[in-house]
């Protein structure tokens, strides 16, 4: 059984870079249940979050929510190019 205060800097570090799931964690495994709804909550949190934003663009646009995300997608293919770009180009 881990301590609240490891659980909770679990918790923690997991937020600052969710890039896996945190209920499986190796030695957290009694508190398994506890983190998947951390997690879960998580997730729902920013979806919810990241669809407000979109809804914002979608009206300062005057379009759908639905192209307002394909533009938002276009938008990060273009970032990541113009990054390729000056790794190539400037080191």
């Amino acid at each position: 059984m881990k301590t609240l205060n490891e659980i909770e800097e679990l918790k923690k570090n997991w937020f600052n870079d969710p890039c896996y799931d945190i209920e499986m964690t190796e030695g957290f495994e009694d508190h398994k249940e506890e983190l998947l709804n951390y997690r879960l909550q998580c997730e729902n949190k920013w979806r919810e979050g990241f669809q407000n934003r979109l809804k914002l663009k979608a009206e300062k646009l005057n379009c759908s929510v639905e192209l307002a995300g394909y533009i938002n997608t276009l938008e990060w293919q273009l970032q990541d190019m113009q990054k390729k770009i000056d790794i190539m180009y400037f080191g």
